[in-house]
């Protein structure tokens, strides 16, 4: 039942049926007299300023084109695969760079973790040091005491000697 493009569509009974008329012919055709140029020139803006509500009281008719239908199918499903294809790629992408995330904040926490005990390590040793100078101001103290000692030991002796050499 292939149409040619110059035959009209013909109209099955469903199709009638669903033909109603919406508003009587009287209303859409005026009179000449009654028009004047201003009428002419609101109805124009009107219809120009709101497009929507100038509807066309003809009835649009399938196309009768034999393959329309399958073209717009096939596109329909290569533009679904395409979206598909991108669609895995993006989540392939997507994975990629969340597993490289993983990866980069495991390697994060350990540096954080490397650092943390090098700073563990440091102030332990800095403590230690800090311990050793203590532990030498002591012991150099007390070597300079033991000097001292020995000084007046002697100064002491050596003044019992000249006292005991006057005499």
């Amino acid at each position: 039942m292939a149409l040619h493009h110059r035959e009209p569509a013909k109209l099955t009974e469903k199709t009638r049926e669903d033909i109603t008329e919406e508003e009587p012919t009287n209303n859409i055709i005026k009179p000449l007299d009654r028009i004047s140029p201003s009428t002419v020139e609101r109805d124009y803006e009107e219809t120009e300023s709101s497009p929507e509500a100038a509807e066309s009281p003809y009835i649009k008719t399938a196309s009768t084109g034999p393959s329309l239908g399958r073209t717009n199918k096939r596109k329909r499903k290569e533009r679904e695969n395409k979206e598909a294809r991108s669609i895995t790629k993006l989540r392939t992408e997507l994975r990629k760079h969340s597993d490289a995330r993983k990866k980069t904040d495991v390697a994060i926490q350990d540096i954080e973790k490397q650092l943390k005990s090098l700073l563990l390590s440091h102030h332990t040793a800095i403590r230690d040091l800090r311990k050793d100078i203590i532990s030498l101001r002591k012991s150099i103290a007390a070597a300079e005491s033991k000097k001292r000692a020995k000084k007046r030991k002697q100064k002491t002796q050596s003044i019992k000697t000249m006292k005991t050499s006057k005499h």
